[in-house]
């Protein structure tokens, strides 16, 4: 009997968010039902809280809808348009608007709206974006506002009176949650900017964009390995028809930069004698074709490094003849990469095929990054397909993974490698810099073990060498082990001199009339042959220990 009661109390245990005093909320129950929470001063009677359960389960769906009822529930509070009596309807009004087909209508018919003399929500984005023209970037106008004007132009209704079946059209039209808030935070920017421009007395929208809470859907960066990059690199140069795409691969393992950088490069940006490459040109595709961008996405130019192995990579891509207006890095048929072309090699691309019948019949023709993620790890494969970005992921961690061997890695460090890649440390951390993968960092007693493994490892004479993460540890133990030769070289030289100055004392002459007090002092002076011998044996274990310290021609 307790067993069930205790049972029964988990399951009405809700996880409660944290809401503004007074306003209603609807959070999610043990068993993952939703329920209004309704406050006593809106409940009927003002008497007690008041709970109604939605009759819908916890889904990133029906969140959605929870939280955009909640939202018109709380607008007609903050509006003197509530009455306590009335909240089952208003529940089932929204719940049958927001989920279209999905929901009964509901007894009372809504009534229609007044037709106004105020814009239609169509004719105040045409107005808001071509004030948002000379102001945005035109990737960012072509891509985004071009986007959201396609969303408003499908609406039935566009009356600003009708905002809450515009918001549940726009939920039948977008599927993805982060793509509904986005849409509806652009609308209501411009309905801010057309109150601003007394266009229209109020933002219907604002309420709601308020009151909802902006998705968390950043996928987690997704690095190669260095091994894994290597064999795609290594793909491409074999490949017959996309061969011509690993120098651009490489760069941008060597790099880091955006794709649309390194497709906009021209070799009057590289410059060899300086040792450095200016980033200062963007090519974007959008919709509309290709746009060309002066600058790059986060700001006017940044220089970036040319190291050994870059500058390698360039002197060996770099033509005879070479036309500073030319790019860097040219497709097959001459001119920049066509990043189309370049998502077919590496993805994919839908083809057709004729059948001995006469059909034609689709089928999907696998990348080269594609087909590697099929295959086993041992037959040349990597663990699982990674996006054309990941090579800027890869860069990062890499790069702040060798640092991390060579010694502390400080704020200051990822500060200089953000300037380097046009972003800011916060974006490295959140959306840049892979995970290790490894689940021995949470076993806390795992330090004990690996400092005690690594001691037989100290005076091994041959340290692995069989990979790139071998290769490292064994530099490192090169360094240590010549630390500890030119601390044990200088000790054997102080005693040395120490050994000589005692053996001379004893050597010397002794007096042969010295009164007591002379005597004392003549006694405390020269050595005895118990000590000489324990000096010249403590030397001679330094000496040992110095040649078997010492690394060998091999090691070094």
């Amino acid at each position: 009997m307790t067993a069930r009661k205790n049972q029964k109390s988990q399951k009405e245990t809700e996880v409660k968010p944290r809401v503004e005093a007074g306003k209603i909320s609807c959070p999610v129950l043990a068993d993952g039902s939703l329920r209004f929470n309704i406050p006593q001063e809106h409940s009927v009677g003002n008497k007690k809280q008041t709970q109604i359960r939605l009759r819908l389960k916890e889904s990133p769906e029906n969140r959605a809808i929870a939280d955009l009822i909640t939202a018109r529930l709380n607008e007609r509070i903050a509006t003197n348009n509530y009455e306590p009596e009335k909240l089952n309807e208003y529940i089932d009004e929204y719940k049958c608007l927001y989920m279209g087909s999905d929901c009964q209508s509901p007894s009372s018919k809504r009534p229609k709206a007044v037709k106004s003399k105020t814009p239609t929500l169509d004719q105040l984005w045409e107005m808001f974006c071509q004030y948002k023209v000379p102001l945005v970037k035109q990737t960012t106008f072509n891509i985004v506002f071009s986007t959201v004007g396609n969303h408003i132009s499908k609406l039935k209704t566009k009356n600003l009176e009708e905002a809450d079946t515009i918001i549940a059209e726009l939920r039948r039209q977008i599927k993805s949650d982060s793509a509904m808030y986005r849409t509806l935070r652009y609308i209501s920017s411009c309905c801010d900017w057309a109150v601003s421009r007394d266009k229209i007395l109020k933002n219907p929208f604002k309420l709601t964009l308020d009151d909802l809470r902006e998705p968390q859907t950043d996928a987690d960066p997704d690095p190669f390995t260095g091994e894994g990059l290597c064999r795609v690199i290594e793909a491409y140069k074999k490949h017959p028809r996309y061969r011509h795409y690993a120098p651009f691969i490489q760069f941008r393992r060597a790099t880091g930069c955006r794709i649309g950088e390194g497709i906009g490069l021209k070799w009057k940006h590289v410059h060899m004698e300086e040792g450095y490459i200016e980033f200062c040109e963007t090519l974007t595709w959008t919709s509309k074709g290709v746009v060309h961008q002066e600058g790059t996405k986060t700001e006017p130019s940044r220089r970036f490094p040319i190291k050994a192995n870059l500058h390698q990579l360039l002197e060996e891509h770099k033509p005879a003849n070479v036309n500073p207006e030319d790019y860097v890095f040219l497709d097959s048929n001459g001119g920049h990469i066509k990043y189309k072309r370049f998502l077919y090699s590496w993805y994919g691309e839908k083809r057709k095929r004729t059948l001995k019948d006469g059909t034609k019949k689709t089928y999907f023709c696998k990348g080269i990054v594609s087909q590697l993620a099929g295959l086993p790890e041992e037959d040349g494969g990597i663990d699982h397909y990674r996006t054309p970005y990941s090579p800027r992921h890869t860069f990062i961690t890499l790069a702040l993974d060798k640092l991390a061997r060579k010694r502390e890695v400080k704020l200051s460090d990822v500060a200089q490698l953000a300037d380097y890649l046009g972003t800011s440390p916060d974006m490295i951390f959140k959306h840049y810099l892979g995970k290790s993968g490894d689940d021995s960092i949470v076993d806390i007693e795992e330090d004990e073990t690996a400092s005690t493994s690594i001691a037989p490892l100290q005076n091994n004479t041959q340290p692995p060498t069989e990979t790139v993460t071998q290769l490292n540890f064994a530099h490192q133990l090169i360094e240590q082990l010549t630390q500890q030769l030119n601390q044990i070289t200088q000790q054997n030289q102080f005693l040395q001199q120490q050994l000589a100055q005692l053996l001379s004392l004893q050597a010397a002459p002794q007096p042969i009339n010295c009164s007591p007090r002379s005597f004392e002092q003549h006694e405390s002076t020269v050595p005895s042959e118990s000590d000489l011998d324990q000096l010249a044996l403590l030397l001679a274990v330094n000496n040992q220990i110095e040649g078997e310290s010492a690394p060998t021609s091999e090691q070094r």
